[in-house]
């Protein structure tokens, strides 16, 4: 595997994909050092309790202060990065646009500078799907930061290719942990409104995605995940279900926040070009042949990727029991 005798770095690894990428790269494969920055001390302590693999090295490290990520990249000197650190929440980042700017946007291009500048092999950033067509200042700066990451593919040795994410589920601060607790806690379920979708991976759909970006990427690439989309009303009713024990949860609808879609999207009308499919995913290069046929509209609000509530309850119990 491309990953073993390697040392990887990973940015944002004490977050929820962060950590898991870590975890699922000690255990499965074979690779010299695994590298986490952050700049939480706190996660940091209790991931190398929990781990306990000599191979986990830890840098208290923020991806906006240049001067301290190119002294962390120049003595690791990775041979391949996944760039995770990002400010995710719509609310906050519109709250705060200066500071999801100085991580999203600058972070990105410190990473992006540092690995070049180390002779990293391959970078692999983490998007999201609220990048494509944005409405929010988060979307908008992870939008930044994969025009960053593309630019800069073929100007130097490093390979540089991006994944979009969708919602995962059961991440920290994720719909999927929201309603958990309100159930929890005998509350009514909070629902932006009644006809919102969103795309939806699994913690392990997710790290299956970067990582099979990383086996394949030649740079340039973005990577999209052929992901199921949920209604939000539909979601919470399988959550009651799965979760309720009884309890006499609603939903109460309250308005759709500052920055939010209705329905999100994969791709843009312009990267429908160029789409390839492979296996279960799709792969966005301007230039390539298409092969992926008009009616992959991407869209959340496309029949072909809605799913019903019968079929949420599978998914969620699905997840649960990859986390087991």
């Amino acid at each position: 595997m491309k990953f073993d005798n390697s040392t990887i770095l990973v940015t944002g690894g004490t977050g929820t994909i962060g950590s898991l990428l870590a975890k699922t790269l000690l255990s499965k494969y074979y690779p010299k050092k695994v590298v986490v920055i952050s700049r939480d001390e706190t996660r940091q302590h209790d991931f190398i309790n929990e781990i306990q693999d000599d191979r986990l090295i830890t840098y208290l490290c923020d991806v906006r202060d240049f001067a301290r990520l190119n002294e962390v990249f120049m003595e690791v000197k990775p041979d391949i990065v996944f760039h995770a650190a990002a400010l995710k929440h719509v609310i906050f980042c519109e709250k705060n646009p200066i500071e999801a700017v100085k991580t999203n946007v600058i972070g990105t291009y410190n990473v992006v500078s540092a690995a070049i500048a180390a002779g990293v092999k391959k970078v692999i950033y983490i998007s999201t799907d609220k990048a494509v067509n944005p409405t929010s200042v988060m979307g908008s700066t992870k939008l930044i930061g994969e025009r960053i990451c593309l630019d800069y593919y073929g100007k130097s040795s490093t390979c540089i290719s991006c994944v979009r994410f969708g919602n995962v589920l059961s991440s920290r601060g994720s719909v999927f942990q929201l309603f958990k607790k309100q159930i929890e806690n005998g509350e009514d379920l909070t629902i932006t409104h009644p006809e919102m979708t969103r795309f939806v991976m699994r913690p392990s759909q997710a790290v299956d995605l970067v990582l099979e970006a990383a086996e394949l990427a030649k740079g340039g690439e973005i990577f999209i995940l052929r992901m199921p989309a949920m209604k939000v009303t539909d979601l919470a009713s399988a959550m009651i279900k799965i979760f309720g024990n009884g309890k006499s949860c609603k939903q109460v609808i309250i308005g759709i926040k500052k920055g939010e879609k209705l329905h999100e999207e994969l791709v843009t009308e312009a990267e429908l070009q160029n789409i390839d499919e492979l296996n279960n995913f799709f792969v966005v290069k301007p230039g390539i042949s298409s092969s992926a046929k008009k009616r992959y509209l991407l869209r959340s609000s496309n029949p072909e990727y809605l799913i019903s509530e019968e079929e949420i309850i599978k998914y969620i119990r699905q997840m649960i029991k990859e986390q087991l």
